[in-house]
């Protein structure tokens, strides 16, 4: 098939998209100073475990969570919001930690299936900033996030993405061909697949962002979506036909089995267009569930051996619903079995330089008021509930979240930090450099 190429404009369209994906946020402006609970405040002081830093290599600090965490397969670890820069500053410094000291040798984001995956692939290719923009959103191109990159490219772990959406750019032509060194065709036939459907993903986005029913469009959209299936069927039908001869190994297969499926799930979403962006998008329930599953692809077929980080939002991380008792989570869809290997750490901060309000009694106003600018609080499961502890087992407020669920239900310890400071982007340089 003939390739289709992109405009510049329509290339740099597609970068600010992906800049702005993250999750919503529900605060307010700020205003005068929240208050707290007494006898809340206290308890947060005494028992936060304090963190020294945010970015040292000196992990004596850190030790206690070997404890804490155990012989656990699986460590989650979440974020209140995807662009505030210290969360990407102190999960690198745990992804250190976790290497080093404790054996945990992949990392799998809240990033694309077939982004991730066929980036890691080429990851002896690419340097840190290539591999940060082809593998995760663009709320995640910061420098801190770059220099994660380079430390996987340069350390013994592999990362890997749960998400059936594709939210970065795909490579250039070249790593095709270097990922199928015997097979020129399907690397010419896999490129072209993967950036027609970049192509086709943002014109029907901007379809269903603009609210019009327009047959024409729509009928445009369904011929576009049925000629990538039968392309995607035709590069997974060489894949599996001939993988050997093609230079890949059963590993390199399997990613690629999963990339294309991925990426063929999302294309049957139906083009016509709906006010219902659960049926136009996966998303919401729909996606949890099957970034749930994915993980669990992750850990039981490609990384059977390994212990396993998580990095993605507190939403998806938890154990159950995020914000209501009817919402749910990877954690709600995860099997037994994966539930029983995993140890669920929630990330929230302080306000001040966020333009979120502090509300009384929240979790942000406890924590405003103790002496520590970054800690681990345990939630501890079997001990009795009392007027210090009982915000763990309640329901309270936080500036993400307008119904939370209670703290104590959802993760087996949060991490706090004050004074936090939103993400930067890497502006573009053609050197792909980190800054």
């Amino acid at each position: 098939m003939k390739e289709k190429r992109i405009s510049k404009s329509t290339f740099t369209l597609v970068v600010f998209l992906l800049a702005i994906v993250s999750w919503p946020t529900y605060g307010q402006k700020e205003g005068k100073t929240a208050k707290a609970n007494k006898e809340w405040v206290a308890y947060a002081q005494k028992a936060t475990i304090p963190i020294l830093s945010r970015e040292s290599d000196d992990f004596t600090d850190l030790m206690f969570l070997k404890e804490q965490i155990g012989s656990k397969r699986i460590v989650w670890l979440g974020e209140n919001a995807h662009d505030i820069n210290d969360n990407n500053l102190l999960k690198f410094r745990l992804i250190r930690f976790l290497h080093q000291e404790m054996g945990f040798r992949v990392v799998a984001f809240e990033g694309g299936v077939s982004n991730c995956g066929l980036a890691n692939i080429n990851k002896d290719s690419l340097n840190g900033m290539r591999l940060l923009v082809h593998s995760v959103m663009g709320y995640w191109r910061v420098k801190n996030n770059c220099q994660l990159f380079d430390y996987l490219k340069g350390s013994t772990m592999e990362f890997a993405g749960f998400d059936p959406n594709n939210n970065a750019l795909y490579l250039p032509r070249e790593y095709y061909h270097q990922m199928f060194p015997a097979n020129s065709s399907l690397a010419d036939m896999y490129y072209e697949a993967d950036s027609l459907h970049t192509h086709y993903a943002l014109e029907r986005s901007q379809y269903f962002h603009s609210g019009k029913n327009d047959k024409k469009t729509e009928e445009v959209l369904n011929q576009r979506q049925k000629e990538l299936l039968i392309q995607y069927d035709a590069v997974l039908s060489e894949i599996n036909g001939k993988f050997r001869q093609n230079g890949i190994t059963e590993g390199q297969q399997r990613i690629y089995q999963k990339a294309i499926a991925s990426r063929q799930l999302v294309l049957r979403k139906p083009n016509a267009l709906t006010k219902d962006a659960e049926k136009f998008h996966v998303t919401n329930a729909e996606r949890d569930d099957i970034m749930a599953k994915n993980l669990e692809f992750i850990a039981d077929s490609l990384y059977p051996d390994q212990k396993i980080i998580v990095w993605a939002h507190n939403g998806h991380i938890s154990k159950r619903g995020y914000h209501s008792h009817d919402a749910v989570s990877m954690g709600s869809f995860l099997s037994p079995v994966h539930k029983s290997q995993s140890f669920v750490i929630g990330f929230y901060t302080s306000t001040e330089n966020l333009k979120s309000k502090t509300f009384d009694n929240s979790l942000e106003a406890i924590y405003s008021l103790t002496d520590h600018k970054t800690g681990y609080l345990p939630i501890e499961k079997q001990i009795p509930v009392t007027s210090q502890n009982e915000w763990l087992y309640k329901t309270i407020r936080n500036a993400y979240a307008l119904k939370p669920m209670p703290l104590a239900e959802l993760y087996d310890g949060i991490i706090f930090m004050n004074g936090v400071e939103k993400s930067k982007l890497i502006p573009f340089n053609k050197e792909f450099r980190c800054e």
